[in-house]
């Protein structure tokens, strides 16, 4: 009975069955009994509702009627609504006088959706003649109380004032106090600005308009923007120009696109998962995501399951399954899945596999603009997997796969070259341009922190011997060492063999520890010779062995090495 002469809880339980909100089914007629026991009250606010109710219900008069009765009550917000019927001519005659004049009542009491709007009257000059100072003077009372559409409502007037110089700065400090309270228009509004590069921020330098602009869109992401979302999301997982990785934000932002059951985020948490980035690794859990991702639609969730069912993460590799994924993928033109399928058919993991396949799929990948796929044609064409040898064609495809910021193909390409050169009696003018082409492209690798370690180490011997041979520079002794030394701290077993035959008279026990470790690797043919020697000669701390020395001999042999055979047909 005391919730029955509460108007506050009738008028919100009125509100759950007109909205259908709370675990209320919607239900008019239900709202309409609440907010009639309310206004029987003398509510102003039921009253109110009641015309909501009404309007709904298609009865303008009656909603009218019970708006003048919340108004005379002295609430501010029946003076908007009517306004608003007003001015479509809604139960009563249309008429923007009218419109304008009910929004003044509610002004009197300070209400600021109605100082906002009787400021948008004004300009537009609804139901009064137009007025911009006074508009302007409206907003600015709504903005310094703090209100966002103010805020948005002052820059917008304020950008379209041609005659205050100083106008376009002020905008966007208001723009921007707006974006800060994410109000979603000013943050486009103010991020379209960068975006035009307008004269306001012309001053600014290229990289921190961009800066704002990616901090604009991570506003807008934040406001709930489902698009921005992914966007931000997805330039966290990735990295760009302006913003680094951070794997722990993506999941952040991908674990949002979750909860409101968006295809992308049930992609983006499966796939930090599946990689351990930002969350911690459960394969199983991001194989759910994944496969629900799938089932929306989302082309990279096949390619990504395809990718597991390829891995041994879940125990062994199922290459047919990973097919199944893929082709699946491909009949959307994924150019990710064109590029497994290519794999696929050219490590001949799947049944029928053939390099004709291989090529085709690739092939097919490399025209969706796949930076990978042109990185693998460029080793066909160079191989002749699939395809006739073509070097022209390779090297098209390699350029192309360094043009779209392919890092692997400088690598690639530039051992194409530096193989081209060795291949030659003597280079040519146009062989040393082109040998010159390849150092630059690895000292771009080098650079590079995405770069693999191992190939990395690889372009590090590649300076080396440039320089210990003078081949394509001049001999440079100090920077052959220094790469030399380079490789071999990162591990390297050639350079460490190097370094052994370098310094072995100047620095014996230190040439010694080199060859150690060189010899340890075991994939050296020449470390585990040189071992041999020492053992068989004597040197620094190793005494003759001839057993260990033939030991070592014969490990050399086994990989073809002509002078550890011939020293085997000696002893």
């Amino acid at each position: 009975m005391r919730d029955e002469q509460n108007p506050k809880l009738l008028n919100e339980q009125g509100e759950q069955y007109l909205t259908g909100s709370q675990g209320k089914p919607k239900n008019i007629e239900i709202a309409f009994s609440y907010f009639k026991k309310a206004a029987d009250l003398q509510n102003p606010i039921g009253y109110y509702n009641l015309a909501r109710y009404y309007r709904e219900a298609k009865d303008s008069k009656q909603a009218v009627a019970a708006l003048q009765k919340s108004l005379a009550m002295g609430y501010a917000k029946a003076a908007i609504l009517l306004s608003s019927m007003a001015l479509l001519g809604e139960g009563q005659r249309k008429s923007p006088k009218n419109a304008y004049k009910y929004l003044l009542e509610a002004v009197q009491q300070n209400e600021l959706e109605a100082i906002n709007l009787i400021a948008t009257y004004l300009w537009k000059g609804i139901g009064t003649k137009k007025d911009s100072k006074t508009a302007i003077s409206y907003v600015q009372r709504s903005a310094d109380m703090g209100d966002p559409q103010g805020m948005y409502l002052l820059a917008t007037y304020l950008m379209e004032d041609k005659k205050d110089k100083k106008a376009p700065e002020t905008a966007m400090m208001w723009l921007d106090q707006a974006a800060q309270k994410l109000h979603q228009d000013a943050i486009k509004t103010i991020r379209q600005v960068y975006l035009d590069n307008l004269p306001v921020v012309q001053k600014k330098s290229r990289q921190h308009r961009d800066e704002m602009i990616f901090y604009y869109r991570e506003l807008l992401a934040k406001s709930g923007d489902l698009e921005s979302i992914r966007e931000v999301a997805q330039a966290y997982y990735d990295g760009t120009k302006v913003v680094g990785k951070n794997p722990e934000k993506a999941a952040e932002y991908y674990q949002v696109l979750l909860r409101h059951r968006d295809a992308e985020g049930y992609y983006g948490v499966g796939i930090c998962l599946l990689y351990g980035r930002g969350m911690s690794q459960n394969i199983e859990k991001a194989k759910e995501h994944l496969t629900t991702a799938a089932t929306m639609q989302h082309p990279n969730a096949l390619v990504k399951l395809g990718d597991i069912a390829r891995s041994d993460a879940l125990g062994k590799p199922d290459y047919e399954q990973a097919k199944t994924y893929y082709m699946e993928a491909a009949k959307q033109q994924d150019p990710e899945a064109l590029l497994n399928l290519g794999l696929l058919h050219y490590r001949r993991q799947i049944a029928q596999s053939t390099p004709e396949l291989a090529f085709q799929y690739m092939d097919q990948a490399a025209k969706k603009q796949s930076s990978m796929a042109d990185y693998w044609l460029g080793i066909f064409y160079d191989r002749g997997i699939g395809t006739p040898k073509n070097s022209l064609l390779s090297e098209k495809a390699f350029l192309r796969a360094i043009d779209q910021g392919n890092s692997g193909a400088k690598f690639k390409y530039a051992q194409v070259l530096i193989e081209e050169a060795r291949s030659l009696k003597k280079l040519s003018k146009k062989h040393e341009t082109r040998l010159s082409q390849a150092y630059n492209l690895l000292k771009d690798y080098l650079d590079d922190s995405e770069a693999s370690k191992i190939n990395q180490l690889s372009a590090m011997w590649y300076f080396a011997e440039a320089y210990w041979e003078g081949f394509g520079c001049r001999t440079n002794l100090r920077a052959a060492r220094y790469w030399t030394e380079k490789a071999a701290d990162g591990g390297l077993t050639i350079a460490k063999t190097k370094l052994y035959q370098v310094i072995r008279d100047q620095e014996p026990s230190n040439a010694l520890q080199w060859l150690q470790q060189a010899v340890q690797a075991g994939d050296d043919p020449q470390a585990q010779y040189e071992m041999g020697i020492l053992l068989l000669e004597g040197y620094s701390d190793v005494h003759p062995d001839p057993k260990a020395a033939r030991h070592m001999f014969e490990l050399a042999a086994s990989k073809k090495h002509a002078k550890a055979l011939e020293k085997l047909t000696m002893l």
